[in-house]
């Protein structure tokens, strides 16, 4: 047996070597890509999972590839007990040259994204849009298809990048890679050398071998992630591989874990020829003519290929037809994105709503894990303002927002999809354009050295100075400001005249004039206290004309406008959000501009709906002052009725607070009721004559809010230009 330590090491010493192979093949190859930075720090803290021995992924950029082994003795064994029967092998040194194959591969792998899946941004958008298309033609709700389609885009940038791998690696594409990897190998003492048969697969055999870890309350979505997972690598499995026993084993293997979790086998044979056809099916037929496709051919080649998995016979030739239409399809933009589109059909109703059908032991693909709101944003943008508005719409009403939440996709489309719906459709507050003048301002000190005397001595005067004290002088300022200088060079020693200088060091301020705007003041500090009872709303109020509804499209348009007022005039407001019903929940403070985006805690809190009493915890309020920023603050209560429980159903308690708050040293106060006028807004509509910093005001309308609070929120000292 092999020790533990020669076993791990045997797998780091592989990982290094294959990056040498890799950058040799794709120095002459590709070469734009041969400066990829390789982070090879198994940090446990970017495992996808607990159970994951090994990890590939490529940054967005393509600019730093990942290749992380956290478990190497794991990944020896895996090779020993998984890998090495299906090839039959026995020797050692041909399960170590096996393992430097697959991480040749791995490099190769990720090296694709930004090569071929996605190539660029724009490619990406029009991947997920054809995914989302292609879920949304099966039957499926857009809410769910959109959630589906950001869990599904990993799988589909697999599927086009290893057909191009496999194309340039083999005789389908006229590529000379295949040859410049073998002299990569052959620099290395590999002579005659090629990737070994099947060598995509190995991942997967080793992933689809290890138990998959059990998820509480999850047992359907984590059935659906192992049977679209295993499903997903029978074109890997026919495509990929040569060999016809291995082949047959493989097919074999995934084909009896789809049935173990639960897919009947009519019903996995039939979407196993969807997956094929379905590509073919999308496209137009003069499109198909125009590249050379023949579409009687490659249906036909399908089925001899699904007939006879284990005779070469007649399956190789049939398999090179299908794998080079296949390849066709994904590099053609005029059908890349309709095969697609067929591809993702016959998995539509197998993935998974809450996670993506991730690989937990061997994880290797396009990068980090997907974010979802990233895909929200791509479809929206191939969609009309009507369609994207009711998207948004759906999607933001699907989850309930008075319930916590979990990290999951669901969670990340919902809070994407309710700020782009407010984004989309609040207006922004308006700010009156800023007055310009010119300011003076230091903007740090120039440092430099001076003369401040200098004088004449001669060798008497010479012999008494400290020459030491002179040369450690001229270090400090320079030889360019010469202490001692010889000024009759050509006489006698007891004949010369020296002149001795004097310098110090000078700071002055450096001061630039530059144009800023004046004229509009925001606050240090913005606390909005709102109502979320069961009065101003309930569950699934965005975009239904509620008066919750209507508040959030009034904050986020003053939230718009005082983003720009803090950006016009280079300043920062810290603002906080105070939800309160049954019960009090607060954001922390943050500057508005991070703050004012989607998924922040700032943000979610504003989303929450407790659709409950009216009560209101004064602690949030003390907290509040305890945290804020020094300067001023603007404290805004919005409420639609009497609070009914807590502190402030006692009207003179309530008074007593806010009038308390307000006398504060820079603190105001704006209290908004909607709808009438309570006794509490009576008491406080009476005495704000007499407190400078106390407004009151009552709206029949939730937008009237807007002027009202944008009036204390921004000041306009200017004139308007």
């Amino acid at each position: 047996m092999i020790s533990k330590v020669k076993k791990e090491n045997v797998v780091m010493q592989a990982l290094d070597e294959s990056e040498e192979i890799w950058r040799g093949a794709v120095s002459k190859r590709f070469p734009l890509f041969s400066d990829i930075k390789i982070d090879k720090n198994p940090d446990p803290s970017k495992k996808i999972s607990p159970n994951t021995i090994w990890q590939f992924y490529i940054d967005e950029d393509g600019k730093t590839m990942h290749t992380l082994i956290f478990e190497p003795k794991k990944v020896y064994q895996s090779f020993e007990k998984k890998i090495a029967p299906l090839y039959e092998i026995q020797k050692k040194e041909d399960i170590d040259k096996l393992l430097l194959d697959v991480l040749v591969y791995a490099h190769f792998h990720e090296l694709g994204h930004p090569l071929d899946a996605p190539y660029s941004k724009s490619d990406r958008k029009r991947i997920d849009q054809a995914i989302f298309n292609g879920i949304i033609e099966t039957g499926i709700r857009k809410p769910t298809a959109i959630k589906k389609a950001a869990n599904a885009e990993n799988m589909v940038l697999d599927m086009i990048d290893d057909t191009c791998f496999y194309a340039r690696t083999s005789s389908i594409e006229n590529d000379k890679l295949e040859e410049i990897l073998e002299d990569s190998f052959s620099n290395r003492g590999y002579k005659n050398k090629k990737l070994t048969d099947g060598v995509m697969m190995i991942y997967h055999v080793i992933e689809i071998s290890t138990p998959r870890r059990k998820l509480r309350n999850k047992e359907d979505d984590e059935k659906l992630a192992t049977i679209i997972y295993s499903l997903s690598r029978i074109p890997y499995v026919m495509l990929f591989v040569d060999d016809e026993d291995l082949r047959t084993k493989e097919y074999n293997l995934f084909e009896d874990k789809i049935k173990e979790n639960g897919l009947a086998d009519w019903n996995m044979k039939q979407r196993e020829k969807e997956i094929f056809i379905n590509m073919l099916s999308e496209q137009d037929k003069n499109v198909l003519k125009s590249l050379g496709i023949n579409e009687k051919e490659y249906y036909n080649a399908i089925e001899i290929m699904f007939n006879n998995i284990g005779d070469n016979s007649v399956y190789l030739e049939a398999k090179k037809i299908v794998a080079k239409t296949i390849y066709l399809l994904f590099k053609n933009e005029q059908t890349r994105y309709n095969a697609i589109k067929g591809y993702i059909k016959p998995f539509a109703d197998l993935i998974p709503t809450t996670r993506s059908p991730q690989r937990d032991a061997a994880n290797e693909g396009a990068g980090q894990a997907v974010d979802a709101s990233d895909v929200l944003e791509n479809i929206l943008e191939g969609l009309s303002e009507e369609e994207a508005n009711e998207l948004l719409q759906e999607l933001a009403n699907e989850e309930d927002w008075s319930k916590p939440h979990k990290g999951d996709t669901a969670k990340k489309m919902s809070e994407k999809a309710i700020f782009e719906f407010y984004m989309r459709n609040a207006k922004e507050l308006d700010i009156l354009s800023p007055q310009s003048q010119f300011e003076t301002k230091d903007v740090g000190k120039d440092i430099h050295v001076e003369k401040v005397n200098s004088k004449v001595i001669n060798v008497e005067d010479l012999m008494e100075l400290d020459l030491n004290e002179i040369n450690e002088l001229q270090e400090e300022f320079g030889y360019e400001h010469p202490i001692l200088v010889d000024l009759t060079p050509d006489k006698p020693p007891a004949e010369k005249i020296y002149e001795l200088n004097e310098y110090i060091w000078v700071e002055d301020p450096i001061k630039v004039h530059r144009k800023v705007s004046v004229g509009i003041e925001t606050p240090d500090n913005f606390v909005l206290l709102i109502d979320s009872s069961g009065s101003m709303g309930g569950p699934n109020y965005v975009g239904n004309g509620s008066k919750y509804d209507l508040l959030c499209r009034v904050v986020y348009g003053l939230f718009k406008g005082l983003t720009k007022a803090n950006e016009l005039m280079e300043t920062s407001t810290n603002v906080k959000i105070i939800n309160f019903s049954s019960a009090t929940i607060s954001s922390d403070f943050i500057d508005i501009k991070k703050g004012f985006n989607p998924g922040t805690q700032l943000m979610n809190v504003l989303h929450l709906i407790q659709d409950g009493m009216t009560g209101l915890d004064v602690s949030a309020i003390e907290d509040a002052e305890r945290k804020k920023r020094e300067g001023k603050t603007l404290y805004a209560f919005i409420t639609d009725g009497s609070f009914n429980q807590g502190p402030f159903s006692n009207i003179e308690y309530a008074v007593n607070y806010i009038l308390n708050l307000a006398n504060k040293p820079n603190n105001s106060i704006v209290f908004i009721e909607i709808g009438g006028m309570t006794s509490l807004g009576s008491r406080l509509n009476n005495l704000q004559t007499k407190v400078n910093n106390l407004r009151y005001y009552t709206v029949t309308r939730v937008n009237e809010i807007s002027d009202k609070l944008g009036q204390m929120l921004i000041e306009y000292k200017g004139e308007k230009t």
